[in-house]
């Protein structure tokens, strides 16, 4: 694959459109970064408790996948190898996932594209998704819409702790033993 894709999906969640600067909570920060296998530089921390960060060397790459101000998954990536899809998926629930006290994961995006793309990503490791929209509001205020899709699964689908912690395993399915067997 061109980009790596735990990194691809870190970027398609938390990354800019324009090129290759990735948004990453102080929370996060260190366990993330310890995590990249790309070569990357800080750039600035911004008050909010913000760390930009420069993903090296992809903006053409990025460019050529046509994802510059158009970000989704690219097909490839959908017919990967189950330990990529996972590394993809990770990347994704990294950035934008969340789980709830009951251990229900949880994507949630304002781009319907995304959304449609995580929906296909997670049906091919065989998760069921339910998928619903609403709207996103800040202080009262409508932003856009918002598109939300939740799961329940054994799969690991977290590489932050502070998130995978929450996860608590449901149903297991023939993709569970297939992971496991790739050591993932």
């Amino acid at each position: 694959l061109p980009l790596p894709p735990y990194e691809l999906g870190l970027w398609l969640g938390d990354g800019s459109k324009a090129d290759s600067r990735l948004t990453i909570g102080d929370r996060d920060y260190a366990e993330i970064t310890k995590r990249l296998t790309v070569s990357w530089h800080a750039l600035k921390r911004y008050p909010n408790k913000a760390n930009v960060i420069w993903l090296e060397g992809w903006n053409p790459l990025l460019r050529e996948q046509h994802l510059l101000e158009n970000k989704h998954v690219p097909p490839m990536y959908l017919r990967a190898s189950i330990k990529q899809r996972l590394a993809l998926l990770r990347g994704l629930m990294d950035s934008d996932g969340t789980c709830n006290q009951d251990g229900t994961c949880e994507f949630s995006v304002i781009s319907e594209r995304l959304a449609e793309d995580a929906r296909e990503l997670l049906h091919t490791l065989g998760i069921k998704v339910s998928y619903r929209s609403n709207d996103a509001k800040l202080c009262g205020r409508f932003i856009s819409k918002r598109f939300r899709l939740t799961f329940k699964t054994a799969l690991p689908v977290f590489s932050l702790p502070r998130k995978a912690r929450r996860q608590k395993p449901s149903c297991a399915s023939s993709t569970v033993s297939e992971i496991r067997a790739l050591g993932c």
